[in-house]
């Protein structure tokens, strides 16, 4: 039996994560919340538990795990790559290091995507769906969840790519986990779509941080995939090298009055925007994220 009790093991947690530092500064601003969620998981409870059996003794095992939990955090590692969830749109999502951390800006993309879908489904008999880059399958499950509360999912027909084979195998098990049933295929941004059914919806949160500024995110020991943040590519700079090469192709396979929804940076916002209306796309409209900041581009083809 372990000497250390639950309200132990929290002081434990909280001292250690104050005091932990990565090549970048400290290694959270949330020491106490990061503890308690580490130490949540490893028990199996949640943190009313915590609260209300501080005086609980951990096995000695789960004393020995807490403790490497907690010096995995001092390394930078992000607390749901320790759990191996994250919550995103009121739904756990499995994640591991080769998938993005689903972000709480990102439920934007899923909110204004499946507002449309609505509007589109009062014209529109049945819809075929694309999410590309589709990671965790955060986007794609949660607007699955949400059709199939509509009562509207049997009209929907939901596709999903990802260049990661391991990303896509955490995209089709948290589909199983939450009993969804749509279609993931492997290759790059579009490529793996073209002998499906012609899409009247595509949706994406592509890689579109600049990789110098991927660097620097990185430095901090979050080990989120940077084939997931890097949006350089053909000679870009500024993050949208990737983007740009997905919207052309977006504009030939979409249905006449299709739409995209993309997400993008505050910083390139304004650059992707100029570039789909060089590419003919009409009714472009920006959707700010929880901070105000332009986040996700919203437009049609004609």
């Amino acid at each position: 039996m372990s000497k250390l009790t639950i309200y132990e093991a929290r002081k434990f947690g909280f001292q250690i994560l104050s005091q932990a530092v990565t090549q970048v500064g400290p290694v959270t601003s949330t020491p106490r919340l990061d503890s308690d969620c580490i130490l949540a998981a490893l028990l199996n409870a949640d943190k009313t538990f915590l609260l209300t059996h501080g005086e609980l003794f951990l096995s000695e095992q789960q004393e020995i795990d807490f403790k490497k939990l907690i010096h995995q955090r001092t390394s930078g590692l992000s607390v749901a790559y320790i759990t191996g969830y994250k919550e995103f749109y009121g739904r756990d999502f499995f994640v591991t290091p080769s998938v993005l951390i689903p972000k709480p800006d990102t439920e934007i993309l899923v909110e204004k995507s499946f507002e449309k879908i609505i509007t589109l489904l009062d014209k529109k008999e049945s819809l075929v769906i694309y999410d590309v880059c589709t990671g965790s399958g955060c986007i794609a499950i949660s607007l699955y969840k949400e059709l199939e509360n509509k009562k509207l999912i049997h009209r929907c027909k939901i596709l999903c790519s990802d260049i990661s084979p391991e990303a896509l195998k955490i995209a089709e098990y948290n589909s199983k986990k939450h009993g969804c049933s749509m279609e993931f295929l492997c290759g790059d941004l579009l490529e793996p779509f073209r002998s499906k059914p012609e899409p009247d919806v595509i949706i994406s949160n592509p890689p579109y941080v600049p990789l110098n500024v991927c660097n620097e995110l990185l430095a901090d020991g979050r080990s989120e995939p940077i084939l997931a943040l890097n949006g350089d590519c053909e000679g870009s700079s500024d993050g949208t090298g990737l983007i740009k090469k997905m919207i052309g192709p977006c504009y030939k396979l979409l249905h006449h009055d299709g739409f995209i929804f993309l997400e993008t940076g505050e910083y390139n916002s304004d650059t992707v925007k100029e570039y789909l209306l060089e590419q003919n796309f009409k009714d472009i409209r920006v959707h700010n994220d929880l901070e105000g900041m332009p986040r996700v581009l919203e437009a049609r083809k004609e």
